[in-house]
């Protein structure tokens, strides 16, 4: 008896079913590894937990508060270092910080900070004690710019009467300080007392501001007794107030004043 063949008993047919099976084989894989490329795709551009970061603020010539505002708002934990002297940057605005701004850092780092102390500061120290230069020469020394003043004052000449600042404050460098120094009492012109009686020359000395100093007698003098002969210093000089003026008078010792 003879055998019908069909298509499944074909060779052909095999070949056929095997291919079908190796494409959707392919189809499956090429398939899979789209999906795993997209996962990695977007983790990549999402970034994980472990992969975020924040830029560092630019906080240079801030105040405190404010670097801390935006050290906050940037998710850092700011830290402030001491201060330090700049002669540029006022007191309590930020120098320097660290990381420097740009960085690239994760959240919640530390973010340190310096800020200005302002300018130098001194102490005006005390110069009372000493002459006018010397406390000039200190004074410089010490940092200040020294301006003298001479004043007329009852004081010896250079002796120091005055400083501003006033001695013990603290200022800021570079400062000025006035020095003011005695230029010794005034000046007065010793007047004309020859040929007085001595109570008159005492009297002509004292409306000067003047004192009457050595007393000395000229006994062989033509004069009358008790009139004066001769001053010390002459009539005219320039001699400080209270200054004393030494006379002779003529006549023997008793009439001295």
């Amino acid at each position: 008896m003879s055998r019908t063949s069909t298509d499944s008993d074909q060779p052909g047919s095999f070949a056929s079913r095997g291919g079908r099976l190796l494409l959707i084989g392919l189809a499956t894989a090429l398939l899979a590894f789209a999906v795993g490329y997209l996962f990695s795709a977007l983790a990549f551009f999402r970034g994980g937990p472990g992969d975020v970061v924040v830029t560092v603020p630019d906080l240079r010539q801030q105040s405190e508060a404010e670097a801390r505002r935006l050290a906050n708002t940037a998710d850092l934990q700011l830290e402030v270092g001491a201060s330090l002297v700049n002669p540029e940057v006022p007191e309590g605005r930020v120098i320097a910080q660290s990381p420097l701004p740009g960085h690239e850092v994760s959240p919640g780092s530390t973010l340190r900070i310096v800020l200005s102390a302002g300018r130098e500061r001194r102490t005006v120290p005390d110069v009372s004690a000493i002459g006018g230069e010397q406390a000039r020469l200190l004074l410089s020394r010490s940092g200040f710019n020294v301006q003298v003043e001479e004043r007329t004052d009852p004081a010896p000449a250079g002796r120091v009467l005055d400083v501003s600042p006033a001695v013990g404050a603290t200022v800021e460098i570079p400062a000025s300080v006035m020095l003011v120094v005695s230029a010794g009492p005034p000046l007065v012109s010793v007047p004309e007392v020859l040929g007085m009686p001595r109570e008159q020359a005492r009297e002509a000395l004292a409306a000067a501001e003047l004192t009457v100093g050595e007393i000395g007698s000229d006994p062989f003098s033509p004069f009358p007794a008790g009139t004066v002969v001769a001053q010390l210093p002459g009539a005219g000089a320039r001699v400080p107030i209270g200054s004393a003026v030494s006379i002779t008078v003529a006549g023997a010792s008793r009439w001295n004043l």
